[in-house]
This record gives C-alpha cells, structure tokens and sequence, in this order.
C-alpha cells in the first residue's frame, strides 16, 4: 500500500489591513497551526518577518485554500492563489517557501 503525500495550501491574513502570505505545507494545515505561526516568526526573509512584526498574526487569521497531492502542484497553487488575490486588488507578500521545517513532523 502506498502513502498519498497531502500538500496543504494556506493564506494568513494581515489584522491591520487584511494582506495576505500565501504558501503550502507538506501535510495537514490544522497539525501545524501553531509550528507555522512560530516558523514565520523566525523566518530570515525580510519582507515576511517585518509583515509579521506588524501584524503578529494569530491561528483564527490562517485558513486553508485548498489540498494538492505533489509539491510541483503546491509550488503552482501558490504562484495561483497570489496571482489571484493580487487581481483582486489584495496585498500580497511576497516571500519564498517557510514550512520545509514541517517534513520532519508528521
């Protein structure tokens, strides 16, 4: 029997003006809430940890878009989902991939 891999693609909204980080997790989103919150606290990306600074977002402000079943399709959701929340006049940070920490966990 072999293991279906579940990539997770998220958002988390920005509490002051309602911006958005898109990005996917290997696994189930509602596993990693917590681990996600704090791994974009440390992220060394600029533009996510000063978003973060601001906005100290909390789990109530994560949700889920959709599950894919490669990273390849998780790479193209994401690409998606910003292109799409960008048309739709949001703000969306652009930021490289933070959850790799999470392959360990499951």
């Amino acid at each position: 029997m072999s293991t279906v891999t579940c990539y997770s693609i998220y958002a988390v909204c920005g509490t002051c003006d309602h911006s958005l980080f898109v990005d996917y997790v290997d696994g189930s989103l509602y596993t990693h809430e917590t681990d996600l919150l704090q791994q974009i606290e440390r992220c060394s990306h600029q533009t996510l940890h000063a978003w973060q600074m601001q906005h100290h977002p909390q789990i109530s402000e994560i949700f889920e878009i959709e599950n894919v079943f490669s990273k390849e399709a998780a790479e193209e959701a994401v690409s998606f989902w910003k292109a799409y929340f960008s048309s739709l006049g949001k703000n969306v940070i652009d930021s490289t991939h933070v959850c790799e920490v999470f392959n360990g966990y499951q």
